[in-house]
């Protein structure tokens, strides 16, 4: 299976989507959903719905899980990457997107909301970095509230809790091994 994503403009900006510096796949983006992890010198690029190109026949075997208003694209995405699945993407945009600052704000608590949602739904997966997910969840939620210092006291919080999973993949991250 090949999900592919196309770039977007959003306010100016080119929003690079998933998969643009190389095809990704598997616990790789699991981890990077669902844990944050992000690989030094690598750019990940974002996924969503609105950019996601799929053959009718994939979306009809895997639907959309109705349950994530938001963040669906993101419980997708993990789903078909822990089957198997490449996330590649365009490297131009294809979509124009106009985000004003009252749409971000009212967003943040449906984000966070939804966030800890995926973190439970792949619970079994996670094990025993699930609260250490939740925490890096909220940990996000507070980045964009513009509370850095916050953010990464929570995140600290998280590698208490599950340290040698998140060091794992950070390790893996900055050695460029693919956590499998």
């Amino acid at each position: 299976m090949i999900l592919c994503y196309g770039a977007r403009r959003c306010n100016g900006r080119v929003i690079p989507g998933i998969g643009h510096a190389r095809p990704v796949r598997g616990r790789e983006i699991a981890d990077y959903i669902l844990l944050q992890s992000f690989r030094r010198n690598f750019s990940w690029g974002k996924s969503g719905t609105c950019t996601l190109f799929a053959r009718t026949a994939l979306l009809r075997a895997h639907p959309l899980n109705e349950a994530f208003r938001r963040r669906g694209d993101g419980e997708l995405l993990v789903r078909l990457a822990l089957a198997g699945a490449y996330a590649v993407s365009t490297p131009e945009p294809v979509i124009v997107q106009h985000i004003t600052k009252g749409e971000t704000e009212k967003g943040a608590a449906a984000e966070l909301r939804y966030s800890r949602m995926l973190a439970r739904h792949y619970k079994t997966y996670l094990r025993g970095a699930y609260p250490a997910a939740l925490l890096l969840a909220e940990a996000e939620a507070l980045r964009r509230k513009g509370r850095g210092a916050a953010a990464w006291a929570v995140k600290a919080m998280a590698f208490m809790l599950s340290p040698r999973r998140l060091l794992l993949v950070k390790l893996g991250n900055i050695t460029g091994r693919r956590n499998r």
